[in-house]
C-alpha cells in the first residue's frame, strides 16, 4: 500500500478492484491507454 503523503497530483497509481485501495505507484512513462503499437 502507498503511505500517506507520497502520492502527488498527476501521479499514476495501481488500484485494487475489490477494496479500491492504492497499491503502488506506476512509473511516469507507463500509459495504460497504449496497449499495442
Amino acid at each position: 500500500l502507498i503511505k500517506p503523503g507520497v502520492l502527488k497530483v498527476g501521479d499514476l497509481a495501481a488500484l485494487s478492484r475489490d477494496r479500491l485501495q492504492l497499491i503502488e505507484l506506476l512509473p511516469s512513462e507507463y500509459d495504460p491507454r497504449v496497449k499495442v503499437l
